[in-house]
């Protein structure tokens, strides 16, 4: 079994100034590595299908620059040796980070070409901003280096932690990773206890311990004991304080400096927005898995209900919180219940007045 534990991190400024140019070095090569491998899929390779046979008038051009191997994870990492020669300060960053790097370039550009495990292709993958590229990871760290409420990270140093709850015991640390966020830095601990086994949930599903649910737009869910939940308007509630900062932000006689403190405070009151909206969600999946054995959803595909209807701004938000409810639901699933609720999909539309056993 693997967990991840996310602390508040307390760097010192030293510690801070470190992380924000190892991100913004490993932003910059994050990009031009992604940009080496579109350059490839560019100039290096035709759709066209040659028929079989000894001739064929049928041609393409591809370009007049040299052919090349296709950039991949071996040939990007071993080109770091030399980019280290090239940029000394490369040197800086640990290497085993600097290769994870290359790692998450791989993993996006294949996500986009061939999909993940179920087949589902994401879209074409983006230069990073400095916004956008916020976490970097140790793949290798040892066991020893946690101790208490400090863990010691190669070339950054012993750092501090807010310990909020303790790892459960047998569990043995496997990935380290640091996240600046809007309110201060994060890291991560992913660790592994092989252990304890997955869950494999095999129930089976009758009328007494089955709770079926619908989503709509008007309430978020509605269960087969037609009890209902409202969506809670986060945004809503928050529009006046982010118009005023956004307004501020705006005004030309302010400095740059005021003007980096207001974008900030944008910052984390959309971070608040999105904890309370998390919060919710948990809470609401909690309370679905606690009173039954066997959870029944209807699959619905939201992000194509989306596109096809192009919702208003409130609708969006509802359908957005459906799908973050599903997911929430559907990981929350056997942990948070003591019955160890299993989750099923359903095809059909769910009648609150018939019986859920009638749709697995």
């Amino acid at each position: 079994m693997r967990k991840t534990y996310q602390y508040k991190l307390k760097p010192t400024c030293r510690q801070r100034q470190e992380i924000n140019r190892w991100l913004d070095m490993l932003r910059c090569q994050y990009n031009f590595l992604l940009a080496d491998r579109f350059n490839w899929w560019k100039y290096n390779r035709c759709d066209l299908v040659v028929p079989q046979g000894e001739y064929c008038l049928r041609y393409c051009e591809i370009g007049s620059q040299v052919l090349r191997n296709n950039p991949d994870w071996h040939s990007q990492s071993a080109s770091l040796p030399k980019l280290k020669q090239q940029r000394p300060w490369y040197k800086n960053i640990y290497s085993q980070v600097l290769q994870d790097c290359v790692k998450r370039v791989k993993l996006a550009f294949e996500r986009y070409i061939s999909g993940d495990s179920n087949q589902n292709r994401s879209g074409r993958p983006r230069f990073k901003s400095r916004n956008r590229y916020r976490t970097f990871t140790f793949p290798q760290v040892k066991d020893e280096n946690l101790i208490g409420n400090t863990i010691k990270l190669p070339k950054l140093g012993v750092m501090e932690f807010v310990k909020s709850r303790d790892i459960e015991p047998g569990f043995k640390l496997k990935t380290v990773s640091i996240t600046r966020k809007a309110d201060g830095y994060y890291v991560s601990f992913s660790v592994e206890d092989k252990s304890i086994p997955n869950l494999e949930l095999d129930t089976v599903p009758t009328e007494s311990n089955t709770i079926g649910i619908d989503l709509g737009l008007e309430k978020l869910y509605v269960d087969s004991h037609n009890n209902q939940a409202l969506p809670q308007r986060h945004l809503r509630s928050s529009e006046s304080k982010l118009a005023k900062l956004q307004r501020k932000l705006e005004d030309k006689t302010r400095s740059k400096k005021a003007k980096r403190l207001v974008q900030k405070a944008i910052s984390r009151l959309h971070q608040k927005i999105a904890r309370q909206r998390k919060d919710w969600h948990y809470n609401e999946a909690h309370k679905l898995v606690s009173n039954c054995q066997v959870l029944a959803i209807e699959d619905l595909k939201i992000r194509n209900m989306k596109r096809k209807n192009k919702p208003k701004k409130r609708t969006s938000a509802v359908l957005d919180g459906a799908f973050k409810h599903l997911n929430q639901v559907q990981v929350s699933a056997p942990w948070l219940s003591p019955t160890r609720c299993s989750f099923k999909k359903v095809d059909g539309i769910f009648v609150p007045n018939g019986q859920a056993s009638n749709y697995l």
